[in-house]
């Protein structure tokens, strides 16, 4: 997402940028209920979910707040309250 918008373009596109963000967080939960249909979790989430969580949180993290207003920055903490704690 962020090679694709840049930072210089984000606040423009920042709408378009939140729908992607919402999008790659359903593909999420899809690669959960795959994992976890096999039998591959431990517990409430598999080990590869949160680990790819883990990953995009961090992506996120990087992401200047800047002066955006629809940017979904909440969804930081809930990534982290479902998959990381």
């Amino acid at each position: 997402i962020i090679k694709k918008y840049g930072e210089v373009s984000f606040w423009n596109n920042e709408s378009d940028y939140s729908c992607e963000v919402y999008a790659l967080v359903s593909q999420i939960e899809i690669y959960d209920q795959y994992w976890s249909s096999h039998g591959m979790s431990d517990g409430k989430h598999s080990k590869n979910t949160a680990e790819l969580v883990r990953l995009f949180v961090d992506m996120l993290k990087e992401i200047p707040e800047g002066d955006g207003e629809r940017f979904p920055y909440e969804i930081i903490n809930t990534l982290e309250q479902e998959y990381l704690n």
